[in-house]
C-alpha cells in the first residue's frame, strides 16, 4: 500500500494541531477507502460531519478550535474565543463563537455563529487558528464582559504594542453590533494613552486612578521651564497651577540605574516652587493613602479637589 498520501495527511494535521478535513486528506492523495479505513480502525477520530483528529495528538483546545474552523472554512474565532487565541483571556470555550459571512448558513457543528461583516483588516492567524484581530477582538468583547475588564484589556493590548488607540477607533466606526456605551468604552481607554509610550501601562492606571478618585483632571506630559523659557524637566503628570508633578516609577524606566539622574532633576525642579512625587505600582492600591495625600497637596497649593 503506498503510504505516502497518508503520510502528507498526516503532515497537514501536525501543523493544524492534530485536525484536518476531509478535504484536505483527499487533497493529499488519500482515496475514500483510506480515509475509511484509518476511522474504523480507530487511528483518526471523527470530530464532525468531513472533519477529523488523530488519535494520540494532544486534545488541547486548539485542536477544537481548528476543528470548529475546518467545518466552517469561512468562519474566524470570535470574541471570548478569538482573545484566548490571542492570549487576552483564559477562556477556553468548548463552543467557540464564530464570525461567518453575512448571507450564509447560521449553522456550525462545533461553534456558535454570528454572522457579520469581517474586513480583511480585521483578520489575522494566530497559532495557525483564522481569528479577528486583536483590536477587532477588544471591541467585540464589549458587548460580553464588563466595563471595567474591558479597559483593563485595552490597557494592557496597547501597553504591549499588539493594538493602537488608531486601530481601535477604526474597528469602532464600523461595528455597529456592538453596544455604544461599550465601544465609547474602548475609545476612552485607547483616548488615556495619547502621548504616552506603549509600555507605560503603570502611568495609564494612574491617570485613571486620579478620575476614578475625582480629583481635578491633571496636565500631562509636562514640561517645567526655568525663568529663562529652558526646559528643566519633563514629568509625566500633575497639576502646573498647583506646580505639582507626579512621576510613575516603573522599573523600566526608573529603576536603581536611574535613581541618581532622578535625584540630581529634584534639586532645581523644587527651587522653581515645583514639589515631585514619585508614584509606583503599590500606591495605587486599595490600601495606599495617596489619593489622600494628594487631596492635601492640591488644597495646600490652592488646588482644591472636588472630593476633598
Amino acid at each position: 500500500m503506498n503510504d505516502r498520501p497518508l503520510d502528507c495527511a498526516l503532515a497537514i494535521a501536525a501543523r493544524q494541531h492534530g485536525a484536518l478535513s476531509l478535504g484536505q486528506a483527499r487533497a493529499a492523495g488519500m482515496a475514500a477507502t483510506l480515509v475509511r479505513q484509518q476511522v474504523d480502525s480507530g487511528r483518526w477520530a471523527r470530530l464532525a460531519r468531513g472533519v477529523f483528529a488523530v488519535v494520540g495528538s494532544p486534545p488541547t483546545w486548539d485542536q477544537r478550535a481548528m476543528a470548529a474552523l475546518l467545518a466552517r472554512p469561512d468562519a474566524h474565532l470570535a470574541e471570548l474565543a478569538a482573545a484566548h487565541a490571542h492570549g487576552l483571556v483564559d477562556a477556553p470555550l468548548d463552543e467557540p463563537t464564530l464570525i461567518v459571512p453575512r448571507g450564509t448558513s447560521s449553522r456550525a457543528p462545533l461553534g456558535r455563529v454570528r454572522r457579520l461583516e469581517l474586513p480583511e483588516g480585521h483578520r489575522t492567524l494566530v497559532r495557525g487558528l483564522r481569528a479577528t484581530s486583536v483590536a477587532r477582538t477588544l471591541v467585540d468583547l464589549g458587548g460580553v464582559v464588563p466595563r471595567a475588564q474591558l479597559a483593563k484589556l485595552v490597557d494592557e493590548a496597547i501597553g504591549a504594542r499588539r493594538a493602537t488607540p488608531g486601530a481601535l477607533a477604526e474597528v469602532c466606526d464600523v461595528a455597529g453590533h456592538v453596544p455604544l456605551a461599550a465601544r465609547r468604552t474602548v475609545l476612552d481607554a485607547a483616548s488615556t494613552w495619547e502621548g504616552i509610550r506603549p509600555g507605560s501601562i503603570g502611568e495609564v492606571r494612574l491617570l485613571r486612578s486620579i478620575d476614578e478618585w475625582e480629583l481635578p483632571p491633571p496636565d500631562r506630559q509636562i514640561r517645567i521651564l526655568d525663568r529663562t523659557g529652558a526646559v528643566v524637566a519633563r514629568v509625566d503628570t500633575g497639576w502646573v497651577a498647583a506646580r505639582l508633578g507626579l512621576e510613575y516609577d516603573s522599573v523600566e524606566w526608573h529603576g536603581p540605574a536611574r535613581w541618581m539622574d532622578d535625584e540630581a532633576r529634584h534639586q532645581p525642579v523644587e527651587q522653581l516652587g515645583w514639589t515631585l512625587l514619585h508614584v509606583g505600582a503599590r500606591d495605587l492600591l486599595p490600601s495606599s493613602d495617596l489619593r489622600r495625600r494628594l487631596q492635601r497637596q492640591l488644597a495646600a497649593r490652592a488646588l482644591p479637589s472636588p472630593a476633598a
